[in-house]
C-alpha cells in the first residue's frame, strides 16, 4: 500500500509491513530503513535476496521515553 516501485530508498515506520511482495514490487530500491527500534515488520530476509540493504534505529527514542517514565514516576 503506497509503495513507490521507482524509490532508490524507502523510510517506514512500525506500522508500515513490507512483505516480500512488495520487496518484489520496488525497481529500483537499495535500501530499507526502519524508523525505530525493531525490524519486524520488514521481511528482511526477503530485502537480503533482492539486494537491497536493511537497517533500523536501535537507539530511536530512549530519551524522549526515559523522561517520560521520570515524570510519570514524579506524577505518582
Amino acid at each position: 500500500e503506497g509503495e513507490s516501485p521507482k524509490a532508490d530508498a524507502i523510510i517506514v515506520w512500525h506500522n508500515t509491513k513490507i512483505t516480500q511482495e512488495v520487496i518484489h514490487k520496488l525497481e529500483n530500491c537499495k535500501a530499507i530503513i526502519r524508523n525505530g527500534t525493531g525490524y519486524d515488520t520488514v521481511d528482511h530476509i526477503a530485502a537480503g535476496a533482492a539486494d537491497i540493504s536493511f537497517s533500523n534505529v536501535p537507539d530511536y527514542g530512549v530519551d524522549e521515553v526515559a523522561d517520560h517514565a521520570i515524570a510519570l514516576a514524579l506524577n505518582l
